[in-house]
């Protein structure tokens, strides 16, 4: 989202908007894609624009989070490496599905 985006939703930028204001509603919006944006907007404001604060805020709300990993973070190997091609060595082979809250890549690799 831009400045403009979020004048669009509020009608003007909150009272004390910071010039790092977009950074933190972009990085809850990655973290927490069901929650309205309005909502982070508004917890934004009342945790004086501080991005633990609001992540601590949304958190005790229960709503889902997901990992965030920036882009440059991810290493693949060698250029030319993906995609592979990968063979079953066993019968069956584990499968793993989205099931429960603390799913994820980092635990299932882990």
């Amino acid at each position: 989202l831009t400045e403009e985006d979020v004048e669009n939703i509020l009608g003007e930028l909150p009272v004390g908007w910071p010039s790092h204001g977009i950074k933190i509603l972009n990085n809850m919006r990655a973290r927490f894609p069901d929650y309205p944006v309005e909502g982070i907007l508004w917890r934004m404001e009342q945790n004086g624009f501080i991005g633990g604060k609001v992540i601590a805020a949304i958190r005790a709300t229960g709503a889902r989070e997901v990992e965030t990993v920036p882009p440059s973070a991810v290493k693949v190997g060698k250029p030319g490496a993906f995609p592979a091609t990968y063979r079953v060595r066993r019968i069956p082979m584990p499968v793993y599905r989205e099931g429960d809250r603390a799913w994820s890549f980092q635990n299932m690799r882990d």
